[in-house]
């Protein structure tokens, strides 16, 4: 396989550093990893398709940015993956073997990594919104502007325009360094009952991260979950964001 497949893989749910640890699974043809923040206010799930040659496994990724520093030091773009087991049969390593070289990560014991809860009832989502070039290049760069990774961005009806619209560093009261957007919206889902504020920057890592998929939908519910999703040919990422409690 490539080189480069493995490593947008790893990518996209690593999010620049976000998400550092998470179980890999190997089943059914597919690699799939789903991982979440330490807290807990973002969940991943990347699946890379049509992926064989391996022996199904659990697979513990205690420390995802050396593995992304070990994987960029082998030199070929040709290399295949395979698994090392300790006698208990738990993976105890994955190698990396390129034509004249080859490279060893040891893995985690599964306890190590926190648990992921199964999502649950996802509630219906009431907000569509079409996150095309225009809105992304806003949003990209009012984030940028403000240069704080704590900063949120806020789902809210504009009080004059009583149009939705996405708000970085939103407050209620005051007047903050802050940026309003009015985006497009998808099958009239443009409402919200009250404000609702997300992580900017997890939603920036996850754009970032899948730049090859061209004007994804922002799902928003009342019941304070986002979610964004994309496919390709030859891997899907799902992104779920959880409410963030703000105090005025």
């Amino acid at each position: 396989m490539k080189k480069n497949l493995i490593e947008r893989f790893i990518n996209k749910y690593h999010l620049n550093g976000v998400i550092n640890s998470a179980i890999w699974v190997k089943g059914s043809g597919t690699l799939r990893v789903e991982a979440m923040t330490d807290d807990k206010k973002l969940f991943a799930g990347v699946t890379l398709k049509d992926f064989d040659g391996v022996e199904d496994a659990q697979i513990g990724i205690l420390d995802t940015k050396k593995l992304l520093a070990l994987l960029k030091a082998i030199p070929s773009e040709d290399v295949s993956m395979d698994i090392l087991k300790h006698a208990t049969g738990e993976v105890a390593a994955l190698t990396f073997s390129a034509a004249k070289s080859k490279m060893q990560y040891g893995t985690s014991s599964l306890d190590a990594i926190n648990g992921i809860p199964e999502m649950k009832n996802i509630p219906p989502f009431n907000v569509a919104i079409k996150m095309d070039a225009e809105f992304i290049d806003w949003f990209m760069s009012a984030y940028t502007a403000i240069g704080d990774h704590e900063t949120l961005f806020t789902v809210v009806m504009s009080k004059q325009t009583g149009n939705l619209e996405v708000v970085l560093n939103y407050r209620e009261r005051g007047y903050p360094d802050s940026f309003y957007f009015q985006p497009d919206t998808v099958d009239d889902k443009n409402a919200v009952k009250a404000p609702l504020s997300f992580t900017a920057r997890h939603l920036k890592e996850a754009l970032k991260a899948n730049p090859e998929f061209k004007d994804p939908i922002l799902k928003v519910s009342d019941a304070g979950l986002a979610s964004i999703a994309f496919s390709e040919d030859d891997l899907d990422s799902e992104y779920y964001l959880v409410e963030i409690d703000t105090e005025e």
